[in-house]
Order: C-alpha cells, then structure tokens, then sequence
C-alpha cells in the first residue's frame, strides 16, 4: 500500500522494485530481493507490503543458512568418519603388509638355512671337515634356535671328533 500524496514516479518505481524484489524472492535469492524491498521503504517506509516481503525474505535467507551449516557440519562429519575409516584400512594394511614381510623372511631364513644345511653335510660326506663346520657355523648366526641348527651341531662335533682322529694318525 502506497501512502497518500505519494508521486506517480515514485509508485512507478514502488511497484517496479516489489516486482522485482518478488521476482527474485520466489528464484530464491533472498539477499538481492532484500535490497529491492529495502528500496521501496527507502521511498516509502511504511510500506506494509515491503516490509512483510522484507521479513520473509530474511527469514528464508536465515533458514538457508541454518540448512547450508547443517550441511557442512553433516559433511564434516562424514569427512571425518571417512578420514578415519580410511586411517583404520591404512594401518590395517600396514599391518598385514608387516605380517607378510615377517612371513617372507622367516621362509628365506628357513630356506637359507636349509641350503647350508645340506651344504655342510655334502662338505661332511666328502670328508671336508673344516668346510661343512664353516658352513654349519654360519647357521648358527641365522638361528640358533632352530631344528636343523641343533641337527648340524651334533654333526659339527662328530666332524670335530673325527678331524682329530684323523689328524692323530
């Protein structure tokens, strides 16, 4: 409603920035209605129209706000639920990949040790005695704990005893 005396451009105008101002109300752009709304109560301040347009606008604009906040903390969330799942697969990987590192050097140390074994006693068999003790001493350093380490000291001191016995003739 446009106050009484009010000039004929001045309503022109009036009626041109509510329409516009509605224009770009119901396209959703809230801030730039706003300032047409703010125009026709620069040229008439009691305008009710205008002011019940301006108020909508703000309460719409306050409500887009308030949703695009909720947005972005929901996706801040998210990201952090998905930084940390990812977090959780990395170590978990690592873990597997560490696993798979120990298995694969317990297998060549096996394997190593095995060779040097096998080694040692073809040096033993072909009365080398002072080669398969070297060899055999070498597994020791790889494991001392293992099996065949315990095998091929038992044999070191036989190839010992018989090295002695053979040098006292």
């Amino acid at each position: 409603m446009v106050a009484a005396g009010t000039s004929s451009s001045t309503r022109q105008a009036i009626a041109r920035h509510l329409a516009v101002g509605k224009a770009l109300l119901d396209e959703g752009h809230y801030a730039a209605a706003q300032e047409r709304f703010l125009s026709v109560l620069g040229l008439d301040a009691t305008h009710r129209e205008a002011l019940q347009l301006m108020t909508k606008a703000e309460t719409k604009r306050q409500a887009e706000q308030t949703k695009a906040e909720r947005n972005r903390t929901r996706l801040q969330r998210l990201a952090q639920t998905l930084s940390g799942k990812l977090a959780r697969e990395k170590a978990a990987e690592r873990v597997q990949h560490e696993a798979n590192a120990r298995e694969q050097v317990a297998h060549a140390r096996e394997q190593r040790l095995k060779f040097l074994y096998h080694r040692g006693l073809a040096l033993y068999r072909d009365k080398r005695f002072d080669a398969a003790i070297g060899i055999w001493q070498q597994m020791v350093l790889l494991d001392p704990s293992h099996p065949l380490v315990r095998e091929a000291q038992r044999l070191m001191s036989q190839a010992e005893a018989k090295q002695t016995l053979a040098s006292s003739r």
